[in-house]
């Protein structure tokens, strides 16, 4: 209509101007004249009838248009939202990877990927969308602050939307190769999934040799999960214990720092204090590093112990046996990605055997993952069910951590993947010094300790079971707090006695027993 309107301007105008400069005497300009009149009123005609039609278009299309715009804006809102929720599962899914185990790590990165792909591609969408609605209809202030947005979204979520094609088509190999390297400026220090170390493990080789005692009332602080944050405070608690020696069974940082870590205890415990570790999930990517100042730490404790009765053999807390003043200690990565399972299992009834002829009385075997059925929260099976039953068998203890609470059952004399495998010999509640746990072959206890200081945990259903003596997480305390499992052995002078307790970090004593070696 405005070109058909600009068109009759200018005729006319040509037309007043034929008419002020033309002689009526002129026979041809008078034809025109009356050519142009009658035309003229044509022209009236015609554009009235299309304004009528204009009118009635424009009113019909109003309403189309309006309910097409209202469309445009639900669609764009609901494509926010859907790309919202697909980020906010997808995003969550791609960090909590890293703590998932080694074997879940590539399904689960695709799935991560699959996921954050779409939504940022659904978020930037609607954005998008309503950014060009807002333009036409809202105030200048409001599509400047959209616009400014809008770009935003479209340099972050267009990252993270290139984050997840990437997951998408290589998963595993991205996190692995790049976000697991220590060397690569994306390595992420806190992962949980990584494979292990690219160097050389580190093997300490000495000849397992104890035919003393052990002291009496020698004391083993035994602690996991603890994070280079929460270190001061927890070794401070250990040392006023008054602990003869230090296990920490697996993350032992949550930030690779081998040498922070071993700062820490040298400032809290000295350079010579017998400390040992296990792999956990959260230290393979640089776990060399940690054996390194755990080796180097070995090598100026056994030259500082003139008794001779601390002796290990194998990789540092991956496949390693420890005899320490009469007490027996493997140190096992099942489950956590370092080592060879298949080997590590065929490994672990032969050192624990080992302990029979150096003149041990205590055994314990120390793996940092769980299975389902013995962790209080939503730790899945990731050792198998044939460490259990070996070291059950060998009259050995169990001690895991992994799960961020402490749990401990009563004497056991069954292990297996059924809630009915699981079977209790006796029953021994917490503060009953009148009662003992029995442990030879055939009968042992497990003790699930993740306080170290990380985190504390909620329950599951699993903190219900019969087997359970007692349990310390977030849903068993009001206040709960980070704590330390200690063992006394040899306790008042007798060898086959040991008195163990739970201690937090305000000095409350969480849980206490006995335990008795029988039949040695």
């Amino acid at each position: 209509d405005n070109l058909f309107t600009s068109d009759l301007t200018s005729f006319h105008t040509k037309h007043r101007r034929i008419r002020c400069t033309s002689s009526c005497l002129d026979l041809p300009v008078l034809i025109l004249n009356c050519f142009v009149f009658f035309s003229k009123n044509k022209v009236k005609r015609t554009m009235a009838s299309l304004e009528d039609n204009l009118v009635k278009k424009t009113e019909a299309d109003v309403a189309a248009d309006e309910g097409w715009k209202n469309k445009v804006v639900f669609l764009s809102v609901a494509s926010i939202v859907a790309g919202s929720l697909l980020v906010l599962v997808g995003f969550p899914l791609f960090i909590g990877s890293a703590g998932l185990g080694i074997n879940s790590v590539n399904r689960t990165f695709h799935l991560s990927g699959l996921i954050l792909f779409p939504g940022c591609a659904f978020l930037m969408l609607g954005v998008w969308k309503l950014r060009k609605r807002s333009r036409m209809e809202l105030s200048k202030a409001v599509s400047i602050v959209l616009g400014v947005l809008f770009y935003l979204f479209m340099i972050c979520f267009g990252i993270l939307g290139f984050v997840g094609f990437v997951l998408m088509v290589s998963g595993g190999a991205f996190y692995n190769n790049v976000l697991c390297d220590y060397e690569s400026p994306f390595y992420l220090k806190d992962s949980g999934g990584c494979p292990c170390d690219k160097r050389d493990l580190i093997v300490v080789d000495d000849t397992l040799n104890f035919t003393g005692t052990t002291p009496e009332n020698f004391t083993v602080a035994f602690i996991g999960d603890i994070g280079i944050d929460y270190m001061d405070s927890a070794f401070s608690n250990i040392v006023d214990e008054g602990a003869d020696m230090l296990i920490i069974n697996g993350d032992l940082t949550y930030a690779s720092d081998a040498d922070g870590m071993e700062e820490k205890l040298n400032e809290s415990f000295g350079s010579v204090f017998p400390v040992f570790i296990t792999v956990g999930n959260h230290d393979t990517s640089i776990w060399t590093d940690y054996q390194r100042v755990n080796a180097e730490r070995y090598q100026r404790v056994i030259e500082s112990n003139v008794d001779d009765d601390i002796h290990c053999s194998g990789s540092i807390g991956v496949d390693q046996v420890c005899v320490v003043k009469g007490l027996g200690f493997v140190f096992s990565g099942i489950g956590s990605g370092c080592g060879s399972n298949d080997e590590m299992n065929a490994n672990l009834g032969p050192h624990l055997q080992t302990f029979e002829s150096n003149n041990v009385t205590w055994k314990h075997c120390l793996i940092h993952k769980n299975q389902r059925l013995l962790q209080t929260g939503t730790k899945e099976d990731e050792v198998g069910w044939e460490p259990y039953e070996t070291c059950l068998e060998q009259g050995a203890l169990m001690y895991n951590s992994h799960e961020h609470a402490y749990a401990r059952t009563h004497q056991l004399d069954g292990f297996g993947p059924n809630e009915a495998d699981i079977t209790v010999a006796k029953e021994v509640p917490s503060f009953s010094p009148e009662l003992s746990i029995d442990i030879e072959a055939g009968s042992t206890m497990m003790i699930l300790n993740g306080l170290g200081g990380k985190s504390i945990r909620d329950g599951s259903s699993n903190t219900n079971k019969p087997w359970w003596a007692q349990l310390y997480n977030e849903d068993s305390e009001a206040n709960p707090s980070y704590a330390v499992h200690y063992c006394k052995y040899n306790f008042a002078g007798d060898a086959n006695k040991a008195f163990c307790y739970y201690v937090n970090s305000e000095g409350t004593v969480i849980d206490e027993y006995f335990m008795t070696r029988v039949n040695v």
